[in-house]
């Protein structure tokens, strides 16, 4: 390699963005919850759920580029953080998950265009569903 080879400048670069984040009080019953709207260039680095009631089961979607890909529903236990993980990088399934454990594994997600969303499908109780995604934009250095 020539002494004077410079590589190529970066052109884009992911940047971090505030969490989204959701905090829905008495969430209503098979109502899809956006918890990050409809964006674009967009890097997910994790999406965790919490329901603060007893005999709930969530749900979760992710939206990538116009393909939906759920996250199976799952029974919650009442205040405690679900991580949504993909069992392999042989199956394509999604999953809720607590904690985080060897076999499965955290994701990181990208897309030209990317919604995520977040519903309860069982009527247990009103306590709130609440959601955090950590995220980055694609942006012009």
């Amino acid at each position: 390699m020539p002494a004077d080879y410079r590589p190529a400048p970066i052109k884009y670069a992911w940047q971090h963005q505030p969490d989204a984040v959701l905090d829905q009080a008495a969430p209503d019953q098979n109502t899809w919850y956006p918890v990050l709207a409809s964006t674009d260039d967009v890097r997910i680095i994790t999406f965790i759920g919490v329901i603060f009631v007893t005999g709930e089961t969530v749900e979760g979607r992710i939206t990538i580029d116009g393909v939906s890909i759920p996250i199976n529903a799952s029974a919650f236990v009442a205040s405690t953080v679900y991580e949504a993980c993909n069992s392999s990088p042989y199956n394509p399934d999604f999953y809720w998950v607590t904690p985080v454990i060897s076999q499965y594994r955290a994701f990181t997600i990208e897309g030209q265009n990317i919604k995520i969303e977040i519903r309860k499908t069982t009527a247990a109780g009103a306590g709130n569903l609440f959601s955090r995604i950590k995220w980055a934009r694609l942006l012009p250095t």
